[in-house]
């Protein structure tokens, strides 16, 4: 499920019960042409087909330090919004704060994971919405795993923001940072837990929240114990069960 540095996605691809994704590389993006089922991403010399089938798309959080919302990805994130696209994230390594192999990492001793990935998420859910891109963009449902990694702790800095920038934040959230998070989707993998929820609950809207485990790391039994012990209702677990990603995937229903 989870693509690499290199990648710009990653296929899912497990059953009928799951759905499918499409993926491609990264260097330079071009939308060659689109017909009927297909589109065609060019990357370099590399040329991929994405099937419009598909019930989403796999997009890791940055490739290469250009995080989702760079200029780089408008001719893909165009076609995406045209056909209403899911865009399913999960966070990766920025070079500026270790490497995979564990010999650079800012702290050696821990697996860079434990720190990287939630901040990483957020700061693509940052590059996404400051840089207009959400709001071009406005028909791709985004999915930012764990949680919104910081995003919920540091939701008050982002209200804030546009007080100590140079460029015109507001225009690129028209409607508050508030709303704008509420637009995205965001999944329960290593968030299932009083922490994390008591924090995104007072951010994010229920609807907002779709099941995720981060299998293998975390098991759907661990979820689903631990979101029993977040104080959800009965009807609100059922909603973030199932109930929230039917209207992501309403062919499942």
């Amino acid at each position: 499920v989870l693509g690499d540095k290199g990648n710009l996605g990653a296929a899912w691809s497990y059953d009928t019960q799951t759905g499918y994704g499409g993926s491609t590389v990264l260097s330079t993006l071009t939308v060659v042409r689109a017909d009927g089922d297909r589109f065609y991403v060019r990357s370099g010399a590399h040329t991929e087909t994405w099937e419009r089938r598909a019930d989403g798309v796999v997009m890791m959080t940055n490739f290469d330090d250009r995080w989702l919302g760079d200029p780089l990805f408008a001719p893909v994130f165009d076609e995406l919004n045209r056909r209403k696209a899911v865009v399913y994230t999960h966070p990766t390594l920025a070079s500026c704060c270790g490497n995979f192999g564990g010999q650079q990492n800012l702290v050696p001793s821990i697996q860079f994971s434990m720190i990287e990935f939630g901040t990483d998420t957020t700061r693509a859910i940052a590059k996404v919405m400051f840089s207009g891109a959400q709001k071009r963009f406005p028909d791709i449902r985004f999915i930012w795993s764990h949680g919104g990694g910081t995003m919920p702790f540091l939701a008050e800095r982002f209200m804030r923001a546009h007080q100590f920038s140079k460029q015109d934040l507001k225009a690129a959230v028209p409607d508050g940072v508030p709303a704008a998070l509420n637009r995205f989707y965001y999944d329960t993998a290593q968030a299932a837990h009083p922490y994390a929820m008591s924090s995104f609950r007072q951010i994010i809207g229920l609807s907002q929240l779709v099941f995720g485990t981060d299998f293998p790391y975390r098991t759907a039994e661990e979820t689903v114990k631990g979101l029993a012990g977040c104080e959800f209702t009965a009807d609100e677990l059922a909603a973030i069960d199932r109930g929230n990603a039917l209207g992501l995937f309403p062919k499942f229903r």
